[in-house]
């Protein structure tokens, strides 16, 4: 992750989320991301995110795909501001390539001057890489917007989907202990539309995970904060 606004938000929720979240204030870090103070305490907290894996072919991941999506609308968007007010709504197709984003826009801006207000689908000529053009008045009071949705399904988490997660941030621990010494991880899911759409099963809290991390935390905007349960240290495994 590296957004630093979006990271500080999941950190305040798991907060608000986990009735035994230590009290002190946040402030901003590099390895780990945060650190909590309270007196002469201190506490690391890394922060990742659970993303969906690449579907249907793509080489890309969800969330990587999404952001290109929204890439795309905000350059029509600014290009529409010589045109009258409308509100745009698309939906892309998986076959949408994520090589041009200035193209695709341009493609869409076209396609919106030439139509009048309506829902287009693919029989009806929308641009390559579009499935569902909606082309409507803007709304009294509502500010004309060029949007897009995502569509998706929703994925259970897994203990294997965990593992990787946490190999991955165990291996920098030592580098984040050298700077503070007790750290946490906080793992964050459905929290980017459907390209981090996970539900979490019950059974979460009897599985066991291998990690140094003096905590792991799952977080959940459905299902709240989880406290994963450490099985052995990743450092004793010769592998």
């Amino acid at each position: 992750m590296a957004d630093k606004t979006q990271e500080r938000a999941l950190v305040e929720m798991a907060r608000k989320l986990y009735p035994w979240f230590p009290p002190g204030q946040i402030i901003d870090h590099e390895a780990p991301d945060f650190l909590l103070i309270d007196g002469a305490d201190r506490i690391g907290i890394e922060v990742t995110q659970l993303f969906q894996p690449p579907k249907h072919g793509s080489q890309y991941p969800p969330h990587e795909v999404a952001r290109f999506h929204r890439r795309v609308m905000e350059i029509a968007g600014r290009r529409a501001a010589s045109m009258r007010p409308l509100d745009v709504l698309v939906y892309f197709s998986y076959r949408h390539h994520m090589n041009d984003a200035e193209a695709s826009a341009q493609a869409l801006n076209d396609f919106v001057q030439t139509h009048p207000c309506g829902t287009y689908e693919m029989l009806d000529g929308v641009p390559h890489g579009f499935s569902v053009v909606r082309v409507a008045e803007p709304l009294a009071n509502e500010i004309p917007r060029w949007h897009c949705l995502d569509s998706g399904e929703t994925l259970g988490v897994n203990p294997e989907m965990l593992s990787a997660v946490i190999r991955e941030k165990n291996h920098r621990l030592p580098m984040y202990r050298a700077n503070v010494g007790r750290v946490w991880l906080l793992i964050a899911s459905s929290f980017w539309q459907f390209a981090s759409n996970f539900y979490v099963p019950g059974e979460v809290e009897t599985w066991r995970c291998d990690f140094d991390f003096d905590k792991v935390l799952l977080l959940s905007y459905e299902s709240g904060v989880f406290n994963l349960q450490q099985a052995h240290s990743l450092s004793a495994d010769p592998g």
